[in-house]
């Protein structure tokens, strides 16, 4: 999950604009700091939510590899999961907003961004929730700060 989460954000995040001739972000190498707060756990098994709060506030840095095509596509055809979607997504005067939306067999996860950007950074802040499950029993709710930059105009063999 905390691998989808980081996903999204950066996929969210990795975007600078949607009207007309907006520019876009660099491609190359990008590194990605995020940080989770767990708010809430109801009937989650103890060993679990043991786990989480002890991983919870710790950053965690993921590098990427963003090619030249991917960068010029934009977030609306990037989601991590093919049962997520991007939906109301907003960039304008470097500040974004987006929001995405999950069904994993019952359990429905949102996600909802906001932040600023620009060709070679970006920070953003959100908050996910979730609910359902198979059997109805597993629902969080946790925010996160996310940011990220460019650390080189081509990727290396660790973002690849």
């Amino acid at each position: 999950m905390a691998r989808a989460i980081f996903a999204t954000a950066l996929a969210i995040g990795m975007a600078s604009g949607v009207a007309a001739a907006p520019p876009r972000i660099l491609p190359g190498e990008w590194e990605t700091s995020s940080s989770v707060q767990m708010q809430a756990m109801p009937n989650m098994p103890p060993q679990v939510a043991e786990m989480m709060r002890n991983r919870m506030g710790k950053p965690i840095v993921v590098r990427s590899c963003i090619t030249p095509e991917e960068a010029a596509r934009g977030p609306e055809t990037r989601s991590p999961d093919s049962k997520c979607k991007l939906v109301n997504i907003s960039y304008a005067a470097g500040r974004m907003t987006s929001e995405m939306q999950c069904n994993h067999d019952g359990q429905v996860t949102r996600m909802k961004m906001q932040g600023s950007y620009s060709p070679t950074s970006y920070v953003m802040d959100g908050q996910m929730s979730s609910s359902g499950g198979r059997d109805g029993s597993m629902g969080m709710a946790m925010t996160m700060h996310v940011t990220g930059k460019r650390v080189a105009p081509v990727c290396s063999a660790k973002s690849k």
